[in-house]
């Protein structure tokens, strides 16, 4: 069932300049709603008044809009919130931008400048980023996954949330059976990782634990044209995803909340009126709806895309048949505990320390034993502090932070055999 909501003229004046969007996002506090406008290279901003309530998703209103636009916006296709005022944006064309989402001003229209720009440089293994999606590790420390669409791979990049979400390090973790990653989403619990596999027609289930680790999906979704924007119910025991070559958005549900295995599809619900999709869809992969996100309170969805860039449906009619109720308990992540900071204290001195090591190498090839000995000990200090650290989270996140440290442990060894004796 459609859904209306109440918005102000300057609000739906603000969705009508988006033109083609690619997708949507709820602010962690759910008082932002995020879109992304693609070919117009810009972010709209909506004020969240009153969201959907707890006896039924009528509630919704958008009382303020704001514009952001920037030099580093390219074609953004992906979007996440680092936190209530903060904003990763994927630009297909360009690359991933940190800003900051002002709350007062007297414009509807602002020009923002990045925090932070990810993908400059080559170690960080961003190119054609299309998709965002974040979990938070504890200790400040936030995971953010980018689907590299037209590179067929997935990187993963640590940001340290005491320093305005700057680079710890970056990794890919996923290039097996990538055929243009187009969205990706955590569940509730951060237990699973959904990514859709736009050419080749499926959803893909990992298990987050793994990332890094094995590169094998344990679930799969089937029954979709091209899967777009998707994401977790709050329970985790339902996906709803948006296909981009279909009017309809999927839900495929699991009772029991356990994604491994193959999932057919459990309904459909028409989100495009017919001859409106006829129109748009030019060619197979394009017309229906592209972003996705789930109300605060889990009652209702909604999609956005060029002929249709806000539209929500309740969804609580359609889970019930399959015994899913969309306003269960919220799935606790797991976390990691606040001893992980001394690992990022370790892990950002390592970062920050190589170049000064580096520059010792340097004078260690004219044969400054004295020197190269002194690097050599300090490269040992940073990483045994290191591994002390790590050791305090071993086995948590399936051993994530022994993973996460192997770049700097990478760049010690490189040191080291840079600085050895000859």
């Amino acid at each position: 069932m459609r859904i209306d909501y109440r918005a102000t003229d300057e609000v739906r004046a603000a969705l009508q300049l988006a033109g083609r969007t690619e997708d949507l996002v709820f602010s962690p506090d759910g008082t932002r709603l995020a879109i992304a406008g693609f070919h117009k290279d810009i972010v709209v901003v909506l004020d969240v008044s009153n969201g959907p309530a707890t006896d039924g998703p009528s509630n919704i209103e958008f009382t303020k809009s704001l514009v952001l636009r920037s030099n580093s916006f390219h074609e953004p296709h992906g979007l996440a919130w680092a936190d209530n005022d903060t904003l990763l944006v994927a630009n297909r064309a360009g690359l991933v931008p940190l800003i900051a989402v002002p709350h007062h001003t007297n414009s509807s229209e602002v020009v923002v400048h990045p925090i932070h720009v990810f993908g400059a440089s080559a170690a960080d293994f961003i190119e054609t980023p299309g998709s965002i999606a974040i979990r938070r590790l504890g200790g400040d420390v936030v995971e953010a996954l980018i689907c590299n669409g037209y590179v067929n791979s997935v990187a993963r990049l640590l940001l340290d949330g005491r320093d305005k979400f700057s680079l710890i390090s970056s990794e890919i973790v996923l290039r097996q059976d990538m055929r243009v990653p187009d969205g990706v989403a955590y569940s509730s619990s951060e237990k699973w990782v959904a990514i859709s596999n736009h050419d080749d027609h499926t959803v893909l289930i990992y298990a987050a634990s793994q990332l890094g680790r094995s590169e094998t999906p344990v679930g799969i979704l089937r029954g979709m044209n091209y899967p777009h924007g998707l994401r977790f119910a709050r329970d985790d025991r339902s996906i709803v995803v948006a296909d981009a070559g279909a009017p309809v958005v999927y839900i495929f549900a699991s009772p029991d909340g356990d994604w491994t295995g193959t999932h057919t599809l459990a309904t459909a619900i028409q989100v495009i009126d017919g001859d409106v999709f006829r129109e748009a869809n030019k060619n197979p992969q394009e017309g229906g709806p592209k972003g996705i996100a789930i109300s605060p309170d889990g009652t209702s969805i909604c999609i956005t895309c060029e002929q249709e860039p806000l539209v929500f449906f309740d969804i609580r009619p359609e889970l019930a048949k399959f015994g899913v109720e969309p306003k269960g308990q919220l799935a606790s992540p797991q976390q990691l505990p606040d001893s992980h900071a001394e690992l990022l204290n370790a892990m950002k001195s390592l970062r920050v320390a190589y170049a000064e090591l580096a520059g010792h190498s340097a004078k260690d090839r004219q044969g400054h034993d004295a020197a190269r000995h002194a690097a050599a000990q300090q490269a040992a200090a940073m990483e045994a502090r290191a591994l002390a650290a790590e050791a305090q989270v071993r086995g948590l996140l399936g051993s994530t932070s022994w993973k996460i440290t192997w770049p700097m442990r990478a760049m010690i060894r490189g040191f080291r055999r840079a600085v050895r004796p000859k």
